[in-house]
């Protein structure tokens, strides 16, 4: 049980980790970032334009040699539409997790449009003690120390301990 859950996402991926205390913390920092057996893909953002748009020409928007109308095939659009339901999807997974696992605080840490379609998917219910802390920058990259270390220096999170409780 961890009061810590920290999700870290992007449009193409999402990581969710807990912030555990160390078994043996007279030989072992603590706390530290767990990553949790739920790492996230968007398959959709994961393709390229050219497996995820046919770019055959049939002609039919051909004028002219040479010439093409031009014409709006919603690529963006059906993009954002996929995004906002890998948002979702992760969302659900991630208030169940804090929920289940008695979560007093979860992290969300992207990039500010995944932010705010994260903002918008999470629906933490009334009755929780969850709250939200919500972090304007992509950290899905990172290591979990990387991490611990961006969110401690923040204040976000407790800052990691050197074994026997020093700090490091």
């Amino acid at each position: 049980m961890s009061d810590y859950c920290i999700l870290v996402a992007d449009a193409t991926r999402a990581r969710l980790f807990t912030l555990e205390p160390a078994t043996f913390p007279e030989t072992e920092s603590s706390p530290r970032l767990v990553e949790q057996q739920m790492d996230y893909v968007n398959p959709e953002e994961s393709l390229s334009g050219e497996e995820l748009w046919s770019n055959s020409k049939s002609g039919r928007n051909m004028a002219t040699p040479g010439m093409a109308h031009g014409y709006d095939d919603h690529r963006t659009q059906h993009r954002e539409e996929h995004t906002m339901h890998f948002a979702k999807q992760v969302a659900a997974q991630t208030i169940r997790h804090a929920l289940d696992h008695h979560a007093k605080h979860l992290v969300v840490s992207a990039e500010k449009h995944m932010l705010g379609l994260m903002r918008e998917a999470l629906d933490i219910p009334a009755q929780s003690e969850l709250k939200l802390v919500e972090i304007n920058k992509d950290l899905t990259a990172f290591s979990p120390h990387e991490i611990h270390e961006h969110l401690a220096a923040q204040q976000v999170l407790p800052a990691m301990k050197r074994p026997g409780g020093a700090s490091p």
